[in-house]
């Protein structure tokens, strides 16, 4: 579907998204002294792993097969 302008975007509002149920259960880590889990870097456990396959893409005319981090120029 093409919009010409946002007044045509379809914007999702609360009242058409279904409820999401969220269950919580006692889950300790146990790399450190507290058993306290890591928050807020979900989000980027992925990018790494995408950088590097770009950048093992980008030189496999080269004959690089892995790239290994840290990048250099």
């Amino acid at each position: 579907m093409l919009t010409a302008s946002f007044m045509d975007y379809a914007v999702l509002r609360s009242d058409v998204i279904p409820m999401i149920g969220f269950i919580y259960g006692p889950a300790s880590a146990t790399a450190n002294p507290m058993g306290l889990h890591r928050c807020g870097e979900a989000g980027t456990v992925g990018a790494m792993a995408v950088t590097a396959n770009a950048v093992a893409d980008a030189h496999m005319e080269r004959g690089v097969r892995d790239a290994d981090m840290p990048f250099t120029p």
